[in-house]
């Protein structure tokens, strides 16, 4: 079963979005130069775009395959430059970006290899970055309370962090990173109740209609049980590598 993004993108950005922290990580992670363009595979609706609109005159290029995604990004960053393909076969001319990134999409990808190599190819000189989830941090990852199979599907999604980096060093990226940082503090209130009824998270499109129904009335309890905990740290693993000659 695949998630049919151009059906949700309308109320996409109702329940996802990019925090200020996280863009300032990916801008300083990336490091691109003054004026440099940044290609984002898998950009949606343009989140990132969005909130690096205006930042050192950046010059920002997102790819994404679905037409309802890339509507709502053009609408929302008209400046930029949106292009509808298959991350597997970019129509892009070969080393014209000078850094990548590629946030929380590997997992959408059934082979992500060919296309971090394809990365390699566009990329002039620079970064390639790669945010995506470990093992452990789904295993962690709170909706496991209430969800019994979400690691279990998540899991046979995303690829481990020690595939990513071998697959980064085959095609030629080095200095090759990894570490652990917060993309965004939850809150388990209505407001994030409201988020997960609404499927935010394409794990929750994949799961059986009965156990998310179980789920959802778990979590309400517990929201009602818990009002006025602490925020909790929604956890990712942040990948980086050099295409040769940059640095």
């Amino acid at each position: 079963m695949r998630v049919d993004y151009d059906t949700i993108s309308a109320t996409y950005d109702g329940f996802r979005g990019v925090s200020a922290e996280l863009a300032e990580t990916i801008l300083r992670e990336a490091a691109p130069p003054p004026g440099g363009r940044i290609l984002d595979i898998g950009c949606g609706t343009g989140n990132v775009e969005a909130a690096l609109t205006g930042t050192a005159n950046l010059r920002m290029v997102g790819v994404d395959l679905s037409f309802g995604m890339l509507a709502e990004a053009k609408s929302k960053v008209p400046g930029a430059r949106w292009i509808q393909a298959d991350s597997n076969a970019l129509p892009l001319k070969r080393e014209v970006f000078d850094c990548a990134i590629m946030l929380y999409m590997l997992h959408h990808l059934a082979a992500f290899r060919s296309v971090i190599e394809g990365v390699h190819e566009v990329l002039r000189e620079g970064r390639l970055l790669i945010l995506t989830a470990s093992h452990e941090q789904i295993d962690g990852n709170f909706s496991s309370r209430f969800f019994p199979s979400y690691a279990e599907i998540d899991k046979t999604r995303f690829p481990k962090i020690s595939e990513i980096l071998e697959a980064m060093r085959k095609a030629g990226f080095s200095d090759l990173a990894s570490r652990e940082i917060t993309v965004a503090k939850v809150t388990l209130d209505e407001s994030y109740l409201t988020k997960v009824e609404n499927k935010h998270v394409s794990t929750f499109h994949l799961m059986d209609d009965e156990e998310f129904a179980r789920g959802l009335e778990k979590m309400r309890r517990y929201v009602r049980e818990h009002k006025g905990d602490l925020p909790l740290d929604h956890r990712g693993t942040l990948i980086s590598g050099t295409k040769a000659g940059s640095y």
